[in-house]
C-alpha cells in the first residue's frame, strides 16, 4: 500500500468521520443531553480511532472499487453493533438507546462519505 493510498484509506476517513458524527451528535444532544459535549466528543474519537480504520482497510482490500454495496452495507452494520456496544459499555445504559444513536451517526457519516469518495 502506497502513503497517499494509506492516508486516504485511513486517515482523511477516519478525520471526516469525526467532524461529522461530533457535528451530528451536536444537533441531537437534547435526547443524550445528560452527556457534557466534551466527554462525549471524546468517546466519539475513541470509538471511532477503533472502528473506522477497520472499516476503511476492510473495505480498501475487499472492495476497492465499491461494486459489492451488500458487503459494505454488511460491514456497516457489524460496526454500528460495535460502536453501540462500546458505548453502552462506556456510558452503562441500554444497548438500545447507543444504537439509535450509533445508526445516526454511522449514516450520517456514511451518507457524506459516499458523497465526497464516489
Amino acid at each position: 500500500m502506497h502513503l497517499f493510498s494509506a492516508i486516504n484509506a485511513i486517515f482523511l476517513p477516519l478525520l471526516l468521520t469525526v467532524i461529522i458524527e461530533m457535528t451530528v451528535w451536536k444537533v441531537i444532544e437534547l435526547k443524550f443531553r445528560k452527556y457534557t459535549f466534551p466527554y462525549f466528543a471524546l468517546s466519539i474519537v475513541a470509538v471511532n480511532m477503533i472502528t473506522n480504520p477497520v472499516f476503511n482497510l476492510s473495505m480498501f482490500y475487499f472492495d476497492s472499487q465499491r461494486q459489492f454495496l451488500f458487503v459494505e452495507f454488511g460491514f456497516e452494520i457489524f460496526i454500528i453493533f460495535v460502536e453501540a456496544s462500546i458505548y453502552r459499555y462506556i456510558y452503562k445504559e441500554s444497548l438500545s438507546k447507543f444504537l439509535l444513536l450509533a445508526m445516526i451517526l454511522n449514516f450520517c457519516s456514511y451518507v457524506v462519505g459516499l458523497i465526497l469518495f464516489l
